[in-house]
């Protein structure tokens, strides 16, 4: 796991601050590096393969996932380095540079393309929907918040990615959104062979590929539709998280709207369902998760105009 500290404004996602999410970016890459550290050090106790080290996650999981392999000392910004310290100085002091094989991305982008550029050509194989707005496939403000950090996802990575010869797939979902299949057996599948046969069996140089999969949202032609689309005033308040029987959502509409929610489990599965109209904002709708097992959650909800938000929520045993 890693450190989580971005600070959401209750007055709506978008108006949160910027700064704090490269702060929290920051951490989160010094907790991954720190354990891929300690895992090597530790190799032999866990029988570990260090030649053979891949990383992988959905959402901000998949932003680290392309980050920690390619971010440079050299990269990080001095202020951040000067306030939380370098990426190798957090949790731990083993010493040791990280080696990662290649990593999988499911749903996730780089904060700066150039990355790509300076590090070693790490392979990666990524998934994305391409009417995400939460992390774009090409390159936008995630959340699709003006005032937010813009990154640059795999649609925008797939030239320079070709021009360095860097081994990659692009799996783009024509029409998809940031919840799609991202925790399907398939997709999971598409990773572990892309680990196997691709990397471990020597066969990287044939992998290179760019693939467009219809899920008859939107005609591939019409992709570009997705880009006007926005969720800046389609946002939630969620609370308690972590939660132990249920939670609750605020919503922050400007008018009202009907909504769709679909809650997940870790493993896809649909736990819960509503679709209804909230007639105003700050109208609650509570959620029960009596009877629900501990671990994580997806909470999805979207509208039939194709806005969405996501969020990730812990349940726990007090």
């Amino acid at each position: 796991t890693y450190r989580l500290g971005w600070d959401v404004n209750p007055q709506g996602i978008c108006e949160s601050d910027s700064i704090d999410i490269y702060r929290a970016m920051h951490r989160a890459i010094q907790d991954v590096r720190a354990t891929i550290r300690f895992l090597q050090f530790h190799a032999a106790e866990y029988h570990i393969d260090t030649s053979h080290i891949f990383i992988g996650g959905y959402s901000a999981g998949a932003i680290l996932s392309l980050q920690v392999p390619w971010q440079q000392e050299s990269e990080t910004e001095s202020w951040l380095r000067d306030e939380l310290g370098a990426l190798d100085s957090a949790v731990n002091q083993i010493p040791g540079k990280i080696n990662i094989h290649a990593s999988a991305s499911f749903a996730g982008a780089v904060s700066n393309k150039n990355i790509l550029l300076s590090g070693e050509k790490i392979p990666f194989i990524a998934f994305h929907g391409t009417c995400d707005d939460i992390v774009y496939y090409g390159t936008g403000a995630i959340f699709s918040c003006r005032k937010l950090a813009s990154f640059d996802g795999p649609g925008t990575l797939i030239p320079i990615a070709d021009s360095l010869q860097i081994c990659h797939e692009i799996h783009a979902y024509c029409g998809g959104t940031h919840n799609l299949g991202f925790t399907d057996a398939v997709n999971r599948d598409m990773a572990f062979t892309f680990f196997r046969d691709k990397l471990v069996c020597g066969n990287c140089d044939e992998s290179k590929k760019d693939g467009i999969l219809e899920n008859n949202t939107y005609p591939c032609s019409e992709i570009s539709i997705c880009q006007n689309k926005s969720n800046s005033e389609f946002n939630f308040n969620l609370f308690p998280n972590p939660a132990k029987d249920h939670f609750t959502i605020i919503p922050f509409l400007t008018q009202p709207a009907l909504i769709s929610t679909r809650l997940y489990n870790s493993q896809g599965r649909t736990v819960h369902v509503f679709e209804g109209i909230l007639a105003r904002t700050n109208e609650p709708l509570i959620f029960d998760l009596q009877g629900q097992e501990t671990g994580l959650y997806f909470l999805h909800v979207s509208s039939p105009a194709g806005l969405s938000w996501i969020k990730k929520i812990a349940l726990i045993q007090y």
